[in-house]
């Protein structure tokens, strides 16, 4: 039967030579390919080098939305070297060693390089060799359980690099690093470009069959869409810390005169945002005279008149989850040992709303974080969530039973970030602001009197702290 296989044979459609059967690869019973071996070999790799030419062409109206662009460095955060009592060499005239924001007394160099104070003493970290460059091992606050702990996390030289010197348009995709002349060693910040795994690619691939990896092509690979991710959009360009956006600080000095109206200001990201980069602004206090507003000089608003309209749950339902002060904060959430602790806020929320307050849905509104929203939903208030961070919107404005089962902490990227340029971040009052902001979302923005639960300890004591604010019997409610 082998001996009848061999004598098999087929013309091959694109050489025209007629071979073996063996010589053409089997597509599905009883068919062969029509091209032999040898040609469709040919032909895939004419096929690849097509492809990576199609790469080097760009179209010539390519929307460049990024552009490259280095961080202002704040001088309080570059280290005086003569203080180090290091005899270091610079490997450019314009090294300088920058402060690692989210590192204990390290220091970083804008060629990659690390110093490190233990004990007073300054000392120049070799670091360690690997497949993704230069590593070093750095000793790192880590937020845990409601307080700061240090633990050593290893880091690499080229990525630091960018985190602290080069803008980077889009930190949730570019996981890749190219090192000019694909060397990677040179961890030289102007030398450096994050990339996404695709973009990395066509880089690499038109180095190694040109040697051209200038900046000019580099930026090309970067805007044009055809090495984006899928879903990425012009929004991903907005320029955000923690998600949040932010204006550059010059946009104020455009204008006369600016108004921001909004409550709590000294608990807020932006007075913070202010004092940090020296943005003179003043604040005042927006009062009625008759049918007309007028701003006057700043003064605390009476809250305590809200005491009577704002029922605060005092039960049995605040006592069965015992948490400490960091209970149901979004850290609290995420760990396993309260696994029991989250089922017994579910069984309390549910009895909160259908056995005390015998709430209908049409009255409810309750709220948590996005990620633990699953654990907590029950029959009877399950789609009558609201974000914790809801803004700007009536539509809850007749709702007035209302349970608030969040902790809530400033960012600590965005608290660190702030602490570490001298500017005093207040976390209880951020908390008590958004707190109220979420509140003001139901019926009690019209006048009318509204019930709460709120299980954690220290956003009760917040609230029931506010609502006693001018009153006589003003007093800490633990």
């Amino acid at each position: 039967m082998n001996d009848n296989k061999t004598q098999e044979t087929k013309r091959c459609s694109r050489c025209g030579r007629i071979l073996p059967i063996d010589n053409f690869r089997f597509w599905r019973k009883p068919y062969y390919r029509s091209e032999c071996r040898d040609c469709e070999a040919i032909y895939n790799k004419e096929y690849e080098a097509r492809k990576k030419e199609k790469n080097d062409d760009f179209r010539d109206n390519i929307e460049m939305l990024f552009q490259r662009k280095y961080k202002e460095i704040h001088p309080a955060r570059i280290l005086n070297l003569k203080e180090t009592g290091l005899d270091i060499e610079l490997m450019g005239e314009d090294e300088i060693f920058v402060r690692l924001m989210d590192c204990s007394n390290t220091w970083l160099s804008n060629y990659g390089r690390l110093i490190r104070q233990s004990y007073g003493k300054y000392n120049m970290l070799h670091g360690n060799g690997s497949a993704d460059g230069q590593a070093y091992t750095v000793r790192k606050p880590v937020y845990k359980d409601g307080e700061w702990i240090k633990t050593e996390r290893t880091i690499y030289a080229a990525k630091t690099v960018i985190e602290t010197f080069i803008v980077n348009p889009d930190i949730v995709n570019n996981k890749r690093v190219w090192h000019r002349g694909n060397d990677i060693n040179d961890n030289y910040y102007k030398n450096l470009y994050p990339l996404t795994i695709e973009q990395y690619t066509v880089v690499l691939d038109h180095y190694e069959r040109t040697g051209d990896d200038s900046e000019e092509y580099i930026l090309k690979v970067m805007n044009d869409i055809r090495f984006k991710k899928k879903d990425w959009s012009r929004k991903s360009y907005n320029p955000t810390v923690c998600g949040v956006g932010y204006y550059p600080p010059e946009i104020f000095s455009m204008f006369d005169k600016v108004y921001i109206l909004t409550y709590m200001f000294d608990a807020s990201i932006l007075k913070y945002y202010f004092d940090l980069y020296k943005i003179d602004y003043d604040v005042k206090s927006i009062e009625r005279t008759g049918d007309r507003y007028a701003l006057v000089d700043y003064f605390v608003p009476d809250t305590s008149v809200y005491r009577d309209k704002v029922n605060v749950y005092n039960g049995n339902l605040n006592d069965n989850l015992n948490t400490k002060v960091n209970g149901l904060s979004a850290t609290w959430f995420k760990s396993s040992i309260n696994k029991s602790k989250i089922a017994m806020l579910k069984n309390n929320l549910y009895n909160y709303f259908q056995n005390i307050m015998k709430a209908k849905s049409n009255t409810i509104m309750w709220t948590s974080f996005k990620e633990s929203k699953s654990k907590l939903k029950g029959k009877g208030y399950s789609n009558c969530h609201v974000a914790c961070n809801c803004r700007s919107t009536n539509e809850y404005a007749d709702r007035y039973n209302l349970a608030y089962c969040v902790n809530i902490y400033l960012h600590p990227a965005v608290s660190q970030f702030f602490i570490q340029r001298g500017i005093e971040v207040d976390q209880d009052m951020y908390a008590l602001s958004e707190m109220i902001q979420w509140i003001w979302r139901s019926r009690i923005r019209n006048g009318e009197s509204i019930n709460i639960y709120v299980p954690s300890k220290r956003m009760r004591g917040l609230l029931l702290d506010w609502l006693a604010v001018n009153s006589e019997e003003y007093r800490k409610v633990g």
